[in-house]
């Protein structure tokens, strides 16, 4: 017999008894005996299952844990098979309980003795500071108590995942493990410690929500301070988490109050702060604000979103221009340069705030001073969540700050983070992982409430910029000038005098507006009919006037804070503690004091810095400007004399006229809309099936495509969320292509789009400065791979557009390119520069009916010279597609066949040449599009 099996048994025997040690729970330990009378504390804890240790407990200690737990949810307290052990540690910790480190752990190690030790208060400051309300032992108190509820919290959160729900982890951002949140702001949670997990950050928080300094206070007044406030309370500060917890513990026991300090809660409490700010009786509704592009300003592609809260009365110190506005924005050192702005933007090196200012203020900042029209989108709330919106924006404009990344954290993600807890919804709010402005507009239109209808609509009208009115009004005048000149009645130097407004200079303009009431009159006075016209001319004149000098007033602007040789700075951390010490008191009035003071001292600072002598190009602005302010007030006294002589004859009623203005341009936008798609363009996709025309089968197969954008903007496509049709935008965008046979990876045609931007809306003639204000421009960064022949050919470009017709809807049009163009072409055997030039020419015609309806026709042609082997080459393009929009319910399938033709000649080497045809149909499904 081997001698091995006898060793073997006994170490298998003593793995199972091991294993079974492991595995089976230790049963529950019995609580130290006490040595003299029990006291009677601990026969009311031992009541709910909670055993005391006996050890160096202070007079008052067991008396106040009793009673916290008697004030406890029965449905959190122990029970037998599972009761919970306090044991007394003579030794200091923060707040008399544990900080789950070594030093001061808060468990045992199986859970079932939470240690209790002698009493550290820190500062009352950062998520404390609401403390400074209550006297020391009053703290001392609330402590003792609080350490009951997270005892018990804790251990109930691991049983029932409270903290995991997503609408308790959307209060502050947690990822999905609960593990990191994306708010940074400290003030965000009830105690330091809550910044560590969605699991304390919940018991932190229900501490603070069974025990609240205000209970002491309305219990014994004397326990409360002279800086005591209703309004810097648990109550009126945290109502997101008050509701969410309240829920949780609902859905727990529906009788959990029974007993508690949270019984006689009411359905919202007394808060004189948030009452008088929210002023809920006359509130309107909320808007989302879409601040949209720049024609000449990609920085401002992607758009930018807002908050506006509207009211019906001019309550308080607010009026409808001082109507609440929010937005985010990332807090910056304000004197921070460009490039470490990009760098540090797309790294999240920036901290993102919900900053306060009015509608009067986005104004002057939007709509006047960058000309970014603002298109308003009312969100379809009930009552309640109009409040609990309110509620939200009141914590997040105090205890928010989030790390700003500006491609996937930014104003589109965070306004979902905004409302996403004020709906109550236990699922998320739809994300992506890149967020744009318009994506995040459709990802809320596509949410639908109880009613069934969408949470965000597009409505009739929007809040127009000067530039955008100037559009118009210069199509308006166009539309008039037309009717005017070809009545019998009109005087023949009506024609000459309004060419002259629309071509002149301002300081010409300021001459002629007088001449042109003379021929207005003469024509209203054979023509009545025409009185509201002629008024509205005068309209259209002064809102290119308005337009042009608020440019101006823009550009002087820059000139101003260019010209400061000692500019004012502060830095990201003063900025934030500034802001800070705003809300440490709850009193709008001292609030505004003070940030009055502060912008004085700003402005007096401004005063008297000294500045450098401004510029030729200054001094030329200045003028200019000083011309248009006597245009602007040339053509408003004309205005005013010519709506003076309708009057006194009965040929005008101003209200009237106004009205019917109103109810044109309402109607309009409605026809507009009607005939948009709805869609923001954003992850914008397709398939295509295309042949070789110059080949017939078994020679030629057909060819796959698969093409993907970030963000597609067509030239010509006028879409709901506000994009204009006189801008083209391409951002990341990838097509792929391969023949549908076994040559597929061998014959793989890649094109990559960086980016692509061309705008054709040009200045009014009477505007153009310089000859470059005739023109749009256009930018292309493109890459092309084609397998086994071209591995890498990259194309910039760079130049004018223009414009040379266009309609009044902007989508059918015509526009020739021109400019410099620098390829790079990475052969196989051989690298080639290439520089030139290159013209195209983009024509597009509306066919009816929704405006994605169009004939499309594009030819480019490139001429470029090859630096290293000294030879030329040729590169022309030639693309026609129709697109048609086919209704498939909610969506639309938009069908698109075309043809291409690309001939190259000379592309390493003199007399080479290749000549490609393709015929194709391209298939896109646009979700969500009506």
């Amino acid at each position: 017999m081997s001698r091995f099996p006898l060793p073997l048994l006994a170490l298998l025997a003593l793995a199972a008894l091991l294993h079974a040690a492991c595995a089976s729970s230790p049963a529950p330990r019995e609580p130290s005996a006490w040595q003299e009378d029990v006291p009677p504390a601990v026969e009311a804890l031992r009541a709910s299952h909670i055993f005391v240790e006996p050890g160096p407990w202070l007079p008052g200690e067991l008396d106040t844990l009793a009673q916290a737990a008697s004030k406890m949810p029965e449905a959190l307290r122990p029970d037998a098979s599972s009761p919970l052990l306090l044991e007394r540690r003579a030794r200091p910790c923060l707040f008399g309980m544990g900080r789950y480190t070594e030093a001061c752990p808060t468990f045992s190690e199986d859970g079932r003795s939470f240690y209790i030790y002698d009493m550290i208060l820190m500062e009352t400051d950062g998520p404390l500071d609401r403390q400074r309300a209550l006297t020391r032992p009053a703290r001392q108190q609330l402590w003792r108590q609080r350490a009951i509820a997270h005892a018990l919290i804790a251990r109930a959160d691991t049983i029932h995942d409270l903290s995991q729900s997503y609408r308790w982890r959307s209060i502050n951002g947690w990822d999905g493990a609960g593990a990191r949140p994306r708010n940074r702001d400290l003030h965000g949670y009830l105690r330091p410690m809550g910044q560590s997990s969605a699991h304390l950050d919940f018991v932190t928080s229900a501490e603070a929500f069974f025990f609240r300094e205000e209970d002491l206070i309305d219990i014994t007044p004397r326990l409360g301070t002279q800086v005591y406030s209703p309004d810097l309370t648990f109550s009126c500060q945290e109502f997101t988490r008050n509701r969410v917890i309240t829920d949780v513990f609902n859905r727990i026991d529906p009788d959990w109050r029974r007993g508690t300090l949270r019984a006689d809660d009411p359905p919202t409490y007394d808060c004189p702060a948030f009452e008088r700010w929210a002023d809920i009786d006359n509130l309107m509704g909320v808007d989302v604000l879409f601040a949209a592009e720049r024609t000449d300003r990609p920085e401002s592609l992607f758009g930018h979103l807002l908050i506006h809260v509207r009211h019906r009365s001019a309550e308080l110190f607010r009026s409808q221009g001082f109507e609440y506005v929010y937005q985010f924005g990332a807090v910056t050192d304000s004197d921070i340069h460009p490039l470490r702005f990009v760098l540090e933007g797309m790294a999240g090196g920036f901290l993102a705030v919900f900053d306060l200012s009015t509608f009067r203020g986005i104004d002057r900042t939007y709509l006047q001073l960058e000309q970014r029209t603002l298109r308003r989108y009312p969100l379809a709330l009930t009552e309640q969540q109009t409040r609990q919106l309110l509620e939200r924006i009141w914590e997040v404009e105090r205890r928010f700050a989030y790390p700003y990344f500006f491609t996937t954290h930014n104003c589109a993600s965070f306004l979902i983070d905004l409302i996403g807890p004020a709906l109550d919804r236990e699922e998320p709010l739809p994300r992506k992982v890149f967020a744009m402005p318009t994506e995040v507009l459709d990802i809320l239109a596509s949410v639908t409430t109880e009613s069934g209808e969408p949470l965000l609509r597009k409505p009739d009208a929007d809040v127009l910029s000067a530039e955008e009115r100037a559009i118009l009004a210069s199509e308006h005048i166009d539309r008039l000038t037309e009717r005017f000149v070809l009545h019998p009645a009109a005087p023949a130097e009506l024609a000459e005098v309004i060419d002259a407004l629309r071509r002149g200079p301002p300081d010409l303009r300021a001459g002629r507006y007088d001449d042109l009431l003379g021929p207005l009159r003469e024509l209203v006075t054979r023509a009545p009919e025409l009185a509201d016209e002629a008024s509205g001319l005068y309209d259209a004149f002064i809102a290119l006037e308005t337009s042009e000098l608020q440019l101006v007033e823009a550009t002087l602007m820059e000139f101003e804070e260019r010209a400061q040789l000692e500019p004012l700075r502060f830095s990201a951390a003063e900025i934030l503690a500034l802001r800070r010490e705003l809300y440490r008191h709850e009193r709008a009035r001292l609030r505004a004091r003070q940030r009055n003071e502060f912008l004085d001292a700003v402005q007096e600072h401004l005063r008297r810095a000294p500045r450098e002598e401004p510029t030729r190009a200054e001094e030329r602005a200045l003028d200019w400007h000083a011309l248009l302010i006597d245009a602007h007030r040339a053509a408003s006294q004309a205005q005013g004399e010519l709506i003076d002589w309708l009057v006194l004859r009965d040929l005008y009623d101003p209200r009237a006229a106004l009205n019917a203005r109103e109810t044109h341009y309402a109607t309009t936008q409605v026809e507009r809309s009607e005939r948009s798609l709805r869609t923001s363009n954003a992850g914008r996709w397709g398939v295509m099936l295309s042949a070789d025309g110059l080949a017939l089968p078994p020679q030629s197969a057909l060819r796959l495509h698969l093409d993907w954008a970030l963000l597609d903007d067509r030239l010509g496509e006028r879409r709901l969320h506000g994009h204009r049709p006189e801008v083209e935008a391409t951002a990341l965008g990838v097509r792929a292509s391969a023949p549908l046979n076994a040559e597929a990876m061998q014959r793989l045609e890649l094109d990559v789009t960086l980016f692509r931007y061309i705008s054709i809306a040009t200045p009014r003639a009477g505007s153009r400065r310089g000859f470059t204000d005739r023109f749009g421009w256009a930018l292309e960064l493109d890459a092309r791979h084609i397998a086994g022949e071209l591995p890498l050919r990259t194309h910039g470009f760079f130049g004018l557009v223009l414009p040379l017709l266009r309609s009044d809807s902007g989508t059918s049009l015509l526009a020739l390119g021109l400019g410099p163009a620098l390829d790079l072409n990475v052969g196989r055997t051989e690298t080639a520069g290439l520089a030139g030039g290159q013209a195209y020419l983009l024509g597009r015609v509306h066919l009816g009916g929704y405006y994605a309806n169009a004939l499309d026709v594009r030819i480019r042609h490139a001429e470029l010279f090859n630096i290293l082997n000294l030879h030329s080459e040729r590169n022309l393009s030639a693309r026609m597609s129709v697109t048609l929009t086919l209704a498939l319910a909610n969506h639309a399938l938009l069908v698109q066949p075309y043809s291409e033709l690309d001939y190259v000649s000379g592309a390493f080497a003199a007399g080479s040449e290749r000549t490609d045809l393709e015929f194709g149909l391209r298939l896109e499904l646009v979700r969500d599009a009506f």
